[in-house]
């Protein structure tokens, strides 16, 4: 009876091991024809994309424009920067002495009360509308007085704290320098900018 038994525990065991032993095969199978066939024609199958994306296009940026300095509205266009004879033509020597007369009047004042105001002043209003370039020289040069006599104002008020003692010489100096200066600039054909100047008349 025993032995009987043991042997059927034998042959179960053995029926056991062989179905696991199928259950195995059948399972490897299957991983096998997954990774070789199944697979391999999914790999294929699948487009091929790119995995960094392509950036748009920049947007052409528009040429950088020439800067352009801003013309002084007080000189026009033809005198600024170059003698006037060489925008307009050529000057005739009347004109050349008129603008020149418009800075040496200014000298006058020296001898008439105001004349350094009323010499250049009467030659700019009667010669203005006759040339431009006397127009030019007659403003420049009545800007420029107007603004000495302003310093000399000023500065003989600040001889009461003496500082006026020092600045009267320069002031007076510095008129007849520039004011010789722009004389013989207007007799060659050119409008003289004087470097210290209240340009109140347009």
């Amino acid at each position: 009876m025993s032995g009987g038994l043991e042997a059927g525990k034998v042959a179960w065991v053995g029926v056991g091991c062989q179905g696991v032993r199928e259950e195995e095969s059948v399972h490897s199978e299957l991983v096998e024809g997954r990774g070789s066939g199944q697979g391999g024609g999914n790999m294929a199958d699948e487009p091929e994309t790119n995995p960094l994306p392509v950036p748009p296009p920049m947007p052409e940026v528009p040429p950088a424009m020439p800067y352009v300095p801003p013309v002084d509205p007080y000189v026009p266009p033809a005198v600024s920067g170059m003698g006037f004879e060489e925008s307009s033509g050529g000057l005739r020597a009347e004109e050349r002495t008129m603008g020149m007369l418009c800075h040496l009047l200014a000298f006058s004042g020296y001898v008439i009360p105001f004349g350094h105001l009323i010499g250049p002043l009467v030659m700019w209003l009667v010669k203005k509308d006759e040339s431009a370039f006397v127009d030019a020289n007659g403003k420049e040069s009545l800007n420029f007085q107007i603004t000495v006599t302003i310093a000399v104002i000023v500065s003989a008020i600040l001889c009461l704290v003496l500082i006026g003692f020092l600045l009267l010489p320069v002031v007076f100096v510095g008129g007849i320098v520039l004011t010789i200066i722009a004389s013989i600039k207007a007799n060659e054909g050119k409008v003289y900018r004087y470097p210290v100047c209240l340009r109140l008349i347009h």
